[in-house]
């Protein structure tokens, strides 16, 4: 089935595409003569304003475009205009060429008007619609209005509160119960004071001992080792096993000296011993007495009424529109979607009828020939036989050309005959070359160009020099100067003509210990250079100063 659109020769219906991506394919019906396209069946729909999904446009089945419609026939030719044959005047004589002017060409007959234009076919479907680009960012927010807030109503006064109720009566305190049974002792506290009998000497470092077990000792505690109070260690405890009592202290600061095997060990700084515990009194023997009724809660008073509301604040003037924040940047263009398959070929229009010719005007008369300029020289042409003798040309003069008559219409044209037999090749000889012209004389010889710079000569065999003293001057004809020798060097490198290189080498493997010292202004540098990589080497060129390649 194809689309129902008006056939008219002069409406046109212009495409657009945009993308609905909340339409339903299968039941849209969307506005008369709208074309659209379904990617899942791949084919083009318009709309009769009232079939759901559309009428498919051609001939529409998934996969690639249809096949193309065959051509419609042309539409016959108009008749052709009669063929004038008007009388044309005697020749007269050829007269002698004239000089004259060209006369001026006569007016073109008018042009037979154009025939109408066959109507033209059914469009074809419209490609695929390209993607959509992507968003562009959001432009920054505008400020915000400054308009201030309006102000609040006032709160309406509240109401009276209810009266309080009255307390009930506080009950009668019971007779105290009696003790409870005293209970068991805690655990006893961190302890750290102990003693050791181990023969130490007065010194720093890490001392080994015996202490008692089950102390509170850790690692990186400040710990004392005293004999007596001008005799003592202090130190870190590095380690403590509370089962066996061994512990080490790196003893810092020392206080006394000899040996001793009576030691008090505590945490350096720590409070003095546990004093005796005193004895516990004797437990009071009355007999606690058990707790009276708690009296009735007095009644709650009544809640007072809720004062009125006050009225609500007019509202301030709404603030001014902040300025719009710029637009964002817009988003790149989306790729342009594929071209869709090119629609069927519409039937071809009946062609109109042909326009008559209109009338050929009359030829203008002829202008004199112009004299014709000298000829070139020609080159040698091959002997030619000779040509007969040219009869003398008439001296009449050339009659007038008659006017040509007004042109008939064009009779129909006849059936093409059949086409003759192709005549045989001739097989007539060739003809003589003619014999070649004359070689030109040879033009004068262009004087010579200027001759190029000349190239900088090769290397070749280059001169070496081996240095196994203190100091040397590079010599005129030194190229590679290796280094040999056990101490500092200094190469002297004196000024010279530009393009001149020379290469400095360790051959010692021991430059990082005695440097190299190449002296002279060195990139802009009258210190020279110093070569301290084992093995390594400089290469150098000279323009207008030593420059390090």
């Amino acid at each position: 089935m194809s689309a129902n659109i008006p056939n008219d020769p002069v409406a046109i219906q212009k495409l657009f595409t945009s993308r609905d991506n909340y339409a339903n394919a299968n039941t849209y019906v969307g506005q008369e003569q709208r074309l659209w396209y379904n990617p899942a069946t791949n084919c083009f729909y318009v709309s009769d304003g009232v079939t759901p999904g559309g009428i498919p446009v051609g001939n529409c089945g998934g996969g690639g475009g249809g096949s193309t419609g065959a051509t419609g026939a042309t539409g016959p030719q108009g008749p052709a205009g009669t063929n004038g044959v008007g009388a044309t005047g005697p020749i007269g004589s050829t007269g002698a060429t004239g000089s004259g002017s060209t006369g001026a060409t006569g007016v073109a007959g008018p042009t037979g008007s154009t025939g109408l234009t066959g109507p033209t076919g059914p469009q074809g479907p419209a490609g695929d619609a390209g993607g959509i680009g992507s968003t562009g960012p959001i432009g920054a927010t505008g400020l915000t209005g400054a308009g201030t807030t309006g102000a609040t109503g006032e709160t309406g006064p509240t109401g009276p509160a209810g009266s309080t109720g009255i307390q009930g009566a506080t009950g009668v305190a019971g007779a105290d119960g009696s003790t409870g049974a005293t209970g068991a002792t805690g655990s006893p506290g961190d302890r750290y004071q102990t003693t050791s009998s181990n023969t130490l000497s007065i010194a720093t470092g890490n001392v080994s001992l015996t202490v008692g077990t089950g102390l509170a000792y850790s690692v990186a505690q400040d710990a004392i080792i005293a004999y007596d109070i001008n005799n003592h260690m202090v130190g870190m405890v590095e380690s403590y096993d509370p089962l066996t009592g061994a512990m080490v202290i790196n003893v810092a600061t020392i206080e006394g000296t000899g040996s001793y095997s009576t030691w008090i060990v505590n945490l350096d700084g720590a409070q003095g011993a546990v004093g005796d515990t005193g004895a516990t009194g004797a437990t009071g023997l009355g007999a606690t007495g058990a707790t009276g009724i708690a009296g009735p809660s007095g009644a709650t008073g009544l809640t007072g009424l809720t004062g009125p509301t006050g009225a609500t604040g007019v509202d301030g003037a709404t603030g001014a529109t902040g300025p719009q924040g710029p637009a964002g940047i817009a988003g790149d263009i989306g790729a342009t979607g594929p071209i869709g398959a090119t629609g069927l070929t519409g039937d071809t229009g009946v062609a109109g009828p042909t326009g008559a010719t209109g009338l050929t005007g009359a030829t203008g008369l002829t202008g004199a020939t112009g004299p014709q300029g000298p000829a070139g020289d020609t080159g040698g042409i091959g002997a030619t036989g000779p040509i007969g003798a040219t009869g003398l040309t008439g001296a009449g003069t050339t009659g007038a050309t008659g006017a040509t008559g007004p042109q008939g219409a064009t009779g129909v044209t006849g059936a093409t005959g059949v086409q003759g037999a192709t005549g045989a090749t001739g097989s007539g000889a060739t003809g003589a070359t003619g014999a070649s012209g004359t070689n030109g004389s040879d033009g004068a010889t262009g004087a010579t160009g200027p001759q190029g710079a000349t190239g900088p000569a090769g290397l070749g065999t280059v001169n070496t020099t081996l240095v196994t003293t203190s100091t040397y001057t590079v010599q005129p004809s030194d190229y590679y100067i290796g280094v040999n020798y056990n101490g500092n060097v200094t190469i002297t490198v004196p000024t010279t003509t530009d393009g001149r290189m020379i290469i400095i080498k360790d051959e010692s493997g021991n430059c990082s210990n005695n440097p190299i010292l190449a002296l002279g202004t060195i990139d802009n540098d009258i210190n020279g250079f110093n070569l301290q990589i084992n093995n390594g080497a400089i290469a150098m060129i000279y323009r207008s100063g030593w420059r390090i390649v």
